[in-house]
């Protein structure tokens, strides 16, 4: 079976993205609002945060948690203000 390279780096690109944008500030940020911020579509968006927070929770670090809440959106938890979050890009 061949593997598309381009989706999957497309992907983890997004993901990247997602979780760039979501260490910026320290809140809730709706689907729809990274949607228009990362040009791309909600249903996307629900994707790579799905993939995202399985990728975390493999990652299995303690000092990031990726919150999903159906009426408030998405919300990155940092409990170390020292975190190395290339460490999380290098697991990718």
């Amino acid at each position: 079976m061949k593997l598309d390279l381009d989706i999957l780096d497309t992907n983890i690109e997004l993901e990247w993205s997602i979780l760039n944008l979501l260490r910026k500030e320290d809140r809730w940020f709706s689907t729809e609002e990274l949607a228009k911020n990362l040009n791309k579509t909600s249903s996307l968006i629900l994707k790579a945060i799905a993939s995202l927070r399985d990728n975390l929770e493999e990652f299995n670090s303690d000092q990031m948690t990726l919150h999903v809440s159906k009426g408030k959106g998405v919300y990155l938890e940092i409990k170390s203000s020292n975190i190395d979050i290339g460490l999380f890009f290098n697991f990718f």
